[in-house]
């Protein structure tokens, strides 16, 4: 069993995929993780060096890689799933999209060109993530098999409300 967590930047990918790991006494996986380490740099460095496209095609190698590993949870850039990724994606046994407000992510957000190179230079973070959630929200909508709203609830409550969805699929 593998497991996918997708959605917006800050959406609690991250957090909720790794306490939904140490329950299951899975291996995480972060993509932008991955890329720097396999990279030597940080995400913003590699997308300044050598652009977007590419970051783009390393997380695709990565899904298409992660896909076939057994007990592993993987957290993708909230840009990963797109035309080039979803069929893949679609592979991975159980497909957590966490879903967000605007306003949590706006709160959530911090200026950092390191972590958060393309919502680094915007002069409208609400409106660069209102634009970017419009444009993703049939990918997401087409490849999730769980949706977990995260309005209000603590990172344990989401984590054992994801294992509860599993629980149901297997």
């Amino acid at each position: 069993m593998n497991i996918i967590f997708l959605g917006m930047p800050m959406s609690g990918k991250t957090t909720i995929g790794k306490i939904v790991a140490e329950k299951l006494q899975f291996t995480f996986c972060d993509t932008d993780d991955l890329i720097g380490e396999k990279n030597n740099i940080s995400i913003g460095k590699i997308i300044e060096q050598y652009g977007e496209e590419y970051f783009r095609q390393c997380e695709q190698e990565l899904i298409r890689d992660y896909v076939s590993r057994d007990s592993h949870v993987i957290s993708i850039g909230g840009g990963a799933v797109n035309m080039k990724t979803k069929e893949i994606i679609k592979k991975y046994r159980h497909r957590v999209w966490l879903k967000c407000s605007i306003e949590k992510l706006v709160g959530r957000y911090t200026p950092n060109k390191q972590i958060r190179p393309l919502l680094y230079n915007t002069t409208s973070i609400k409106r660069e993530l209102e634009t970017s959630l419009y444009e993703r929200i049939p990918f997401y909508s087409e490849c999730a098999n769980i949706v977990i709203n995260s309005y209000g609830s603590t990172r344990h409550d989401l984590a054992d409300e994801v294992l509860l969805n599993i629980n149901e699929k297997n």
